[in-house]
């Protein structure tokens, strides 16, 4: 039998003001005490992935915050058009803080850069611009390599291509 939480849980009182604990009513056992922390989901923090070295992202970044632009391949695009440059470009090398630049995914602040970027490198030229909303649950950015570019650390649980499925072009 399905009861609600309005039937099943009472908040108790203690002198006049509410209690961290809650009488939860059972069917067909006796009342039990639990405290209301044992009664909130508790939430993993967020991971960053392994291929991270020390020092990713640097102490110098920030929460991920903002309207931002990312070049993808579909719209609405899919997770793997918000790989990090070292997956998606493992042939690469990097160096130095180029790595950690790479380790990163790159977005724009401007529609404009995105514009003039997709231009210039041939292989970017058939992708198309998605428009979103940065926020803190995808992980940490930086301004790196030019005023309107944002490298942004995703954590492994972020789902960005959820947040960019508006075409920027439109």
């Amino acid at each position: 039998m399905w009861y609600s939480w309005k039937r099943s849980v009472a908040i108790c009182e203690v002198i006049g003001r509410q209690s961290a604990y809650a009488q939860v009513l059972t069917p067909g056992l006796s009342a039990v005490i639990v405290s209301a922390a044992t009664m909130i989901p508790k939430v993993p923090a967020p991971t960053w992935p392994a291929f991270f070295p020390p020092g990713v992202p640097p102490e110098d970044a920030i929460s991920a915050t903002g309207l931002a632009f990312r070049l993808v391949r579909t719209i609405p695009p899919v997770a793997d058009d918000f790989l990090a440059t070292v997956k998606e470009y493992p042939d690469r090398t990097y160096e130095g803080e180029e790595f950690v630049n790479a380790c990163a995914t790159s977005f724009h602040t401007d529609l404009e850069a995105s514009k003039r970027t997709r231009g210039r490198y041939k292989g970017l030229r058939t992708r198309r611009i998605a428009r979103g909303v940065l926020g803190a649950e995808l992980g940490a950015q930086k301004p790196t390599g030019g005023r309107c570019h944002l490298s942004v650390w995703l954590f492994v649980e972020a789902r960005p291509h959820l947040a960019f499925a508006t075409d920027g072009e439109i």
